[in-house]
């Protein structure tokens, strides 16, 4: 179901780039940090000023990230987040995404923030294109047992 998912995060001329990588790889269980490759690509804002946006794409392992993903949220961002699922998530592209503060996942918590610090995580499904089938895939991860069976 889950396909790939990529993260991504701006690293601003005033910002620490080593920092924004670290906030990238806290996002990632620490047993798949070591095999992930973060790709840095120069460009230019628009007041001409240097922007780096790093970014990576995980092919496999894809469910294990989302579930510690989902282990490390609290229980307020994993209701916000459920309530708001039908806002993060694009049937016709079977992408759902998430913004999480770079800040705070520089900390290692994943705090949900639909505003310009953060870092995008696109998480695409194969196939699916119901709300209500990612809403019981999540449930399945964040309580294994008790959705999956109610699905058929």
């Amino acid at each position: 179901m889950l396909q790939s998912i990529e993260i991504s995060s701006f690293c601003h001329a005033t910002e620490d780039c080593s920092r924004v990588r670290a906030s990238i790889l806290n996002l990632i269980p620490p047993e798949i940090r070591g095999k992930i490759i973060l790709i840095e690509e120069a460009v230019e804002g628009y007041y001409g000023n240097r922007i780096v946006v790093i970014k990576t794409q995980i092919l496999e392992k894809c469910e294990e990230v989302l579930k510690y993903l989902l282990s490390t949220m609290s229980d307020t961002e994993k209701s916000l987040m459920k309530i708001t699922l039908p806002l993060r998530f694009d049937p016709r592209t079977g992408r759902l995404i998430l913004r999480i503060s770079k800040q705070d996942a520089f900390l290692g918590n994943v705090k949900l923030l639909d505003s310009d610090d953060v870092v995008k995580i696109t998480l695409h499904f194969k196939g699916v294109k119901n709300i209500e089938k990612i809403s019981g895939y999540i449930d399945g991860l964040i309580s294994p047992g008790q959705s999956s069976t109610s699905q058929a």
